[in-house]
């Protein structure tokens, strides 16, 4: 067993479709425990305040993790820790452990203080929460302080074993963050109510960082800290993470302004939003993201040996591979929300009403859906370009002005009109990258890409339009009050929806079905 567990950490995965396979496996189950958990917390507490609160809790956390790890730390580590192992392995784990000393520290001083002033911080972030509601609130966020401490130091790591393309090693810590929130669900909340929901968070932080140590002594990895050698690189990564973590600012001040205006809404509207965007994330967390993490070292390394042309086909190749896939799913969506929404949250205390005002929200969520699922190529690929002030730009034009859109919006159509500020916002910022980005991709044969694009577009048209005649002739067949008839109707229209995309899909002679094929012969030759 022992033998067994080191050559599962230590395994190596070489290719980018390989890699974005393998990345995309593990993203499955961590997206298919998410919508356990997800369901777990609509079932026990509802539409209701408690879940606001718990979303709420989150947003102080988030803002200091998102800052320092999301993105920043991993953009900006990547190409400055490929650059050290060009000289050799010690010089790589002299820069990790620098980093790991420097941010751990820096984000055990920031949590001190976020836990010492947690009472103003959330009255002034949730103006709509009475005293008992930011009581809990500020309870419950004081624990969660612990978990971008935890998951900062896991992110380091998950940024070695990206570099290594350990991509296994590294997908199992978010299936065990998740694993971890779901004990808390199921055993703590009954004993300790919301706090046992924020135990939960911690013990799956535990558990990401966890597998992600044991991967890195696998591989050799082991605490040691020069500090003159590794200086100028810990100097060029706060460079890099500089204008990202800036970027990183706006964009939480922008969802804590959101979040805020969400808590003068009736109870259950801001839980409301974060299940739909839950959602919507699954699938660019699944596929676009898949595509996407593996390809950035890749990106990084022909930019740092000035190879153009094999930058430009990688960079291509992950757009229309991400659009592929993204481009039908946003139109499977669009034809079963209610479905979707009903089978992934549609018990307990979470009725009729609450599944409603969910679908309609992601109805929005889903028009944007496309946009959202590639800004995080478009980002990365700045990086690997060592081009980090485009996003910040980008973002300080676009969240400014969408603040006002939201508080408009929200006025005007409550929490409907606060998702389509987001919703606008966020495209929006998507045409500012790719416009900002264009020129570093001059070498893309952006007209086989356009006519790919739509043919994609036709075809989902064309399975749309087939999916919503399958609803509308399978309504009498099911009873859609019931779980299995719900089922039922939504297997039957995603088999013939999927069907007619393949089906139209392979008339064109697209070459991305015959990948696909080739991926499952090989799926099941490894069964």
């Amino acid at each position: 067993m022992i033998s067994f567990n080191r050559h599962l950490l230590k395994s190596n995965q070489t290719g980018l479709t390989n890699a974005a396979v393998l990345i995309a496996v593990a993203a499955l189950i961590s997206s298919l425990l998410g919508v356990v958990r997800d369901a777990l917390l609509a079932s026990h507490l509802g539409l209701s305040r408690s879940l606001d609160i718990y979303y709420a809790a989150f947003r102080v956390p988030d803002f200091f993790y998102n800052i320092f790890i999301y993105g920043a730390i991993t953009v900006g580590f990547i190409p400055v820790l490929t650059a050290y192992l060009k000289k050799d392995k010690q010089s790589g784990w002299d820069l990790t452990s620098g980093l790991c000393f420097c941010l751990g520290g820096f984000l055990v001083i920031c949590g001190l203080l976020a836990t010492i002033f947690a009472v103003p911080l959330c009255s002034h972030i949730f103006p709509g929460f009475n005293a008992v509601e930011l009581s809990q609130t500020v309870s419950m966020m004081r624990v969660l302080m612990i978990q971008p401490i935890l998951l900062g130091l896991s992110s380091i790591y998950s940024a070695v074993l990206e570099v290594f393309r350990l991509f296994l090693a590294d997908s199992l810590a978010p299936i065990l963050y998740n694993v971890g929130i779901i004990l808390g669900i199921i055993f703590l909340l009954p004993k300790y109510g919301l706090m046992g929901l924020a135990f939960g968070v911690v013990l799956g932080a535990i558990f990401s960082l966890g597998v992600r140590i044991l991967a890195m002594k696998e591989l050799g990895y082991h605490w040691s800290f020069a500090y003159k050698e590794i200086t100028p690189g810990l100097k060029k990564i706060v460079k890099l993470m500089i204008p990202r973590s800036m970027t990183i600012i706006l964009y939480q001040i922008y969802m804590s302004i959101l979040v805020g205006i969400a808590s003068n809404l009736p109870a259950g509207h801001l839980a409301a939003f974060n299940l739909a965007n839950n959602i919507q994330s699954f699938p660019q967390v699944v596929i676009a993201l898949s595509l996407i993490v593996s390809s950035f070292p890749v990106l990084a390394k022909l930019y740092t040996d000035k190879n153009e042309t094999g930058f430009a086909d990688v960079f291509g190749t992950t757009l229309k591979q991400s659009l592929f896939m993204m481009i039908p799913i946003t139109g499977l969506f669009l034809v079963l929300r209610y479905p979707i929404v009903r089978l992934l949250l549609g018990y307990g205390k979470f009725g009729w009403q609450a599944t409603t005002l969910t679908a309609n929200i992601l109805l929005i969520f889903i028009i944007g859906l496309i946009f959202q699922a590639l800004q995080n190529l478009l980002i990365r690929t700045f990086f690997a370009c060592d081009k980090s002030a485009g996003p910040f730009f980008a973002s300080l034009a676009t969240y400014g002005s969408g603040i006002f859109l939201a508080y408009y919006l929200s006025h005007q159509n409550g929490i409907l009109g606060l998702t389509w500020a987001f919703v606008i916002t966020n495209t929006i910022y998507f045409l500012l990258l790719f416009l900002l980005l264009l020129p570093s991709l001059k070498n893309v044969s952006w007209g086989g890409l356009g006519k790919r694009v739509g043919e994609y577009t036709v075809i989902t048209a064309g399975a749309c339009l087939v999916g919503l005649a399958t609803v509308k002739l399978t309504g009498s067949w099911f009873n859609l009050t019931k779980v299995l008839g719900v089922m039922g109707q939504a297997a039957v229209v995603g088999v013939i929806f999927c069907a007619t995309f393949l089906g139209e899909a392979k008339a064109f002679k697209m070459e991305e079905i015959v990948v696909i094929k080739k991926i499952a012969q090989r799926f099941l030759k490894s069964r």
